[in-house]
């Protein structure tokens, strides 16, 4: 099944990302885990906001999966960690809570999508594959932006000539 829905939706087998799950219930977060290196993933987890910095200090990733109730702590403040120091990083959120003013709370607050407990395999395939193809666009982006600034910028303007350089400076 698992291969069927990841032929379909594009993503190949050899594409593993590095993901930090964050979820202060062991039992969900280990078997979660389990589930996602058996998809090929490379998969850390943290149990608490503290324990996630320490990951992120220590690895890149390309993805972190967090629940909003990390115990007596605020997923919320992970997420804007992540979207201030790690933008590249994408952000779901996963919680058993969700209403729709969460789920406004958690995008504007840089999550990319929040699913809701309990975790349906396909639909955090699917996110998991858009977080991702998202963040390569992006990254996509800031290259072809780099090479139109290269191109068009005044650098590539071959002009010795006093006036030339008067206007180079005006403009």
């Amino acid at each position: 099944e698992f291969r069927r829905v990841l032929f379909r939706s594009g993503v190949s087998m050899s594409s593993a990302i590095s993901i930090l799950l964050v979820d202060d219930d062991f039992h969900l977060a280990e078997s979660l885990a389990n589930w996602l290196r058996e998809c090929s993933h490379r998969v850390s987890t943290a149990a608490c906001l503290m324990g996630a910095k320490e990951q992120l200090l220590q690895h890149t990733f390309d993805l972190v999966i967090t629940d909003l109730r990390l115990g007596n702590e605020d997923g919320f403040d992970l997420i804007r960690h992540l979207s201030q120091r790690y933008p590249e990083t994408a952000v779901l959120v996963m919680t058993g809570y969700a209403t729709p003013s969460t789920a406004v709370e958690a995008v504007q607050a840089g999550a990319f999508d929040l699913l809701t407990k309990p975790i349906i395999d396909e639909e955090l395939l699917l996110s998991i594959q858009r977080a991702v193809e998202l963040r390569e666009i992006h990254r996509e982006n800031q290259r072809l932006k780099e090479r139109i600034n290269r191109r068009s910028g005044l650098e590539n303007i071959l002009s010795h000539d006093y006036r030339m350089l008067k206007l180079f400076d005006m403009v």
